[in-house]
C-alpha cells in the first residue's frame, strides 16, 4: 500500500509539474511578445528627441511633449528591461534549482506579468499623448485658421480612434478574463485528488486480500 501511494505520490507530481512546465512557456512566449514591442516603442521614445521643436511654439506644449516622451522612453525601458530578465532567469531557475522551482518561477512570472503589462499600458498612452501633442506643434507654428481647423479635426479622429481602441481592448480582456472564483469551484487541490487515489487503493488492495483469502 505504501508503495502504490508513493508511486501514485510521483505520478500525481510530474502531471502537475508538466502543467506548470506549459505554463512556463505560454508566459515566456507572452513577456517575449512584450519585451519586443517595447523595444519598438523605446526605438520611437528615443526618436522623439531629435525632432526639433518651433521657437514659436507654445511653452505649455513643449513641455507636455519632451514630458510624454519621456513618460513612453521611461516606461517601456522598464517593460523591455524586466521582461528580458524574466524569460532569462525564471526559466533558469525553474530547470537548476530545487523541487518547487517550476511553481515559485510560474508565479513570479504571473506577479511580474501584471507589472509589465501596466507599464507598458502607461507607456503606450504617452506615446499617443506625444503624437497628440505634436500635431498641435506642428499645426499652430502657421497660426492660421484653417490650419487651426485641421488641427481640431485631426484631433477628433484621434480621440474616436483611441475610444475604439480602449473598448476593444476592455471587451478582449473581459471576453478571456479568467476569475479566480470559477477557477476554484472547478478546481481539486492536489491533496485531495491523493487522498481520494489513495483511499481508492486502499480499498483495491483489501479486495485483492479478501478474494486470495477466499481462494
Amino acid at each position: 500500500l505504501d508503495a502504490d501511494r508513493h508511486a501514485l505520490s510521483a505520478s500525481v507530481y510530474h502531471q502537475a509539474l508538466g502543467i506548470k512546465e506549459r505554463e512556463l512557456s505560454n508566459l515566456t512566449d507572452y513577456l517575449t511578445n512584450i519585451g519586443t514591442q517595447s523595444a519598438f516603442m523605446f526605438g520611437f521614445g528615443v526618436g522623439m528627441f531629435s525632432v526639433e521643436i518651433p521657437e514659436d511654439t507654445p511653452k505649455y506644449l513643449t513641455y507636455l511633449y519632451y514630458a510624454f516622451a519621456t513618460t513612453c522612453l521611461g516606461a517601456e525601458m522598464y517593460c523591455l528591461s524586466n521582461s528580458t530578465l524574466c524569460t532569462i532567469l525564471a526559466p533558469t531557475i525553474a530547470l537548476n534549482g530545487p523541487r518547487g522551482s517550476v511553481h515559485a518561477a510560474v508565479s513570479g512570472m504571473y506577479q511580474e506579468r501584471d507589472n509589465i503589462w501596466r507599464v507598458f499600458a502607461i507607456g503606450s498612452m504617452g506615446f499617443c499623448a506625444n503624437f497628440f501633442t505634436w500635431i498641435w506643434i506642428m499645426l499652430l507654428q502657421y497660426r492660421t485658421w484653417e490650419h487651426i481647423g485641421i488641427a481640431v479635426l485631426c484631433s477628433l479622429i484621434f480621440i474616436v480612434a483611441a475610444v475604439i481602441v480602449i473598448r476593444g481592448v476592455r471587451r478582449i480582456f473581459s471576453r478571456f478574463e479568467l476569475k479566480q472564483t470559477e477557477v476554484s469551484k472547478k478546481q481539486i487541490s492536489g491533496a485531495d485528488f491523493l487522498k481520494k487515489q489513495t483511499a481508492a487503493s486502499a480499498l483495491t488492495a483489501i479486495s485483492k486480500e479478501s478474494s486470495a483469502a477466499n481462494l
